[in-house]
């Protein structure tokens, strides 16, 4: 991760004419958003890299996943401990592929405590105050949102499918109604 912070991009997200769908706008940085709007800013593969991360004003934070590098508990705390300190109303939390101990099926007897975490119910607790999302959807600010970890295969990391037929389920799950999707690879495999 580059140590200077990129320029963020600001997008109005506006339903159609017909209400059937979104549609995106890009704005100027410092372009107000008008009442009724909400601003979601979005970050994902900090890897511990969050002293000094400037983030806009918002409404809601998304962080989608890789937030440590191996999912040591010391890690995932300080990662809590940041994300306590972000001031948003809501903060919204995905697994990566390096939140080895967020991915059951990844783990193997003695793992966890190799990670210093008791057990694998512990491991979201650790994150704080925030919704977690592992193959599930939450309303926040009146957006359906649905979150999925997995990825096609990547070296040997936590959360990778290498069989499309496994993905394919993992993707059917998504409500056909969500708003917002967050993936931390990308969704479809493409």
């Amino acid at each position: 991760m580059s140590n200077s912070t990129p320029e963020p991009k600001y997008l109005r997200m506006q339903r159609d004419a017909h209400g059937q769908g979104y549609r995106l706008e890009e704005l100027k940085g410092g372009t107000p958003v008008g009442k009724g709007y909400v601003r979601f800013v979005c970050i994902s593969d900090t890897h511990q890299h969050t002293a000094g991360l400037r983030l806009p004003r918002g409404d809601v934070l998304i962080h989608a996943g890789d937030f440590t590098n191996c999912g040591y508990r010391r890690e995932i705390e300080n990662f809590g401990r940041w994300l306590g300190s972000c001031h948003f109303p809501q903060k919204v939390v995905i697994a990566g592929n390096h939140e080895l101990p967020f991915d059951r099926m990844y783990m193997r007897p003695g793992d966890y405590e190799n990670l210093g975490i008791g057990s694998d119910e512990e491991v979201s607790q650790l994150l704080g105050d925030c919704t977690y999302l592992q193959d599930s959807g939450a309303m926040v600010q009146g957006f359906k949102v649905y979150g999925s970890p997995w990825q096609p295969a990547f070296c040997n990391w936590a959360f990778n499918l290498t069989e499309e037929e496994q993905l394919r389920e993992k993707w059917d799950r998504i409500p056909s109604d969500t708003d917002i999707l967050i993936t931390h690879g990308p969704p479809r495999g493409e």
